[in-house]
């Protein structure tokens, strides 16, 4: 009786841990999707305060990065940061830590300080 118990409560929040990243996923693209050109990059910021911000991946040396999923597949890499992987003239937002779903990420690149282009790289 415990045993089954324990194992009901152990596939109820799994499930609804799952339900939760689900979530989580689709407002990040609601928000995404509200990202236009020629928005100022502080309007951007303000979109996605409540979400995390860079890549959190290693730092990569290379001149350019390919993420396998987006429109525009190749982005160069700002080689001066060192703490991260940093698209140039980009800003990376995530929606969350978990592993399954930590490299969806919301690409927003400027150009003059507005939105020039955005873009998708999931998970």
């Amino acid at each position: 009786m415990i045993k089954s118990r324990f194992l009901l409560i152990l596939l109820m929040s799994f499930i609804w841990q799952s339900i939760a990243i689900a979530d989580s996923r689709d407002d990040f693209l609601t928000v995404l999707g509200k990202v236009s050109p020629g928005m100022p990059k502080v309007e951007v910021d303000r979109l996605f305060k409540k979400y995390m911000k860079g890549t959190n991946w290693p730092y990569a040396s290379g001149p350019s990065a390919e993420l396998i999923g987006t429109r525009r597949g190749t982005f160069e890499v700002d080689t001066s940061k060192k703490d991260q992987l940093t698209l140039k003239n980009c800003d990376v937002y995530r929606h969350s830590n978990d592993g399954k779903y930590d490299s969806d990420w919301g690409i927003v690149c400027f150009k003059d300080g507005k939105v020039d282009w955005v873009d998708f790289a999931p998970d």
